[in-house]
C-alpha cells in the first residue's frame, strides 16, 4: 500500500525502515487472502511526488487509460495520476480504513473520469476492469518482492499484457519479464508486450485450456 510523500520527505532508507517491519509483523497473520497474507502488502511506503508522476510518463498514460493502482493504500499515487492526466483512475486496497481515506482525499471527476476505490484483494482485479480495453489499462503496482514475484501476479497480469496493456513497477520487480524501459534515476521499470520473450510464448501455449478458463472466468473481455 503506497502513499504520497514530498520528494525531500521520502528515502529509500525511510521507505524499508516502514516497509520491513510490517512485513514481519503479519509473517504469521492468520487473516488470509488469496495466495497470501496481510505480509504480501506494507502500509505507510512513502512515495514521492516526482515518482508517481515519472510512473505515468513511463506507463504513457492517456486520458482514455485507465489506471489502475494495486495496493492503492490512501490513494495519493491515482489521485495525483487523476488530477494530473485527468484519467479514470481505480485504486485497490485490502485495508479498509486507508481506501475510506482515499475516497475522502478525491478529486472531483474530470471529464466524467472518476478516481474510484474498491476495498479488495488485488486478484480480484478482473472483475473490477471487465469490459475495460485492455489496451488502456495501466496497472502500477508498489509491492513488496515476495508479492510482485509471485506466479500468480504473472498469471493475473500475463492476459492483460499480452492484450496491450502496461504494467509499471516502483522499487521492487517481477524476475519473470525483461523490462521493456526503464527509469533508472527513480527505480521504476514498464512491462508490456515487448517484454515477453520466446519462453513466454511456450509457456503460455502450455497454459492452454486454463488460459481460457482464466478468461471466460475473470475477464471475459479478453481474447
Amino acid at each position: 500500500m503506497a502513499s504520497l510523500a514530498a520528494a525531500q520527505d521520502s528515502s529509500d532508507s525511510d521507505d524499508e525502515a516502514h516497509f520491513w517491519p510490517f512485513a514481519e509483523a503479519f509473517e504469521d497473520d492468520t487473516q488470509t487472502y488469496p495466495y497470501g497474507t496481510l505480509s504480501a502488502v506494507a502500509s505507510h511506503v512513502t512515495t514521492p511526488r516526482e515518482t508517481a508522476l515519472a510512473a505515468a510518463r513511463l506507463g504513457d498514460v492517456a486520458r482514455d487509460d485507465v489506471f489502475v493502482d494495486l495496493g492503492c493504500g490512501v490513494g495519493a499515487v491515482t489521485n495525483l495520476v487523476h488530477a494530473t492526466v485527468g484519467c479514470a483512475c481505480l485504486g485497490l486496497d485490502c485495508c479498509e480504513a486507508e481506501v475510506a481515506a482515499a475516497r475522502r482525499a478525491a478529486a472531483p471527476p474530470v471529464d466524467g473520469n472518476a478516481a474510484t476505490y474498491v476495498t479488495c484483494d488485488l486478484f480480484d482485479m478482473p472483475r473490477h476492469v471487465a469490459g475495460v480495453e485492455a489496451a488502456r489499462l495501466v496497472v502500477y503496482m508498489h509491492l513488496i518482492p515476495k508479492l510482485v514475484r509471485r506466479s500468480e501476479v504473472r498469471d493475473l497480469l500475463e492476459p492483460y499484457v499480452r492484450a496491450g496493456a502496461r504494467v509499471i513497477t516502483s522499487k521492487y520487480h517481477p524476475d519473470y519479464w525483461r523490462a521493456a524501459r526503464t527509469d533508472g534515476t527513480l527505480d521504476l521499470r514498464r512491462y508490456d508486450a515487448a517484454s515477453l520473450s520466446a519462453a513466454d510464448d511456450v509457456r503460455w501455449r502450455r497454459l492452454g485450456k486454463w488460459r481460457g478458463f482464466y478468461n471466460s472466468a475473470h475477464a471475459p473481455h479478453l481474447p
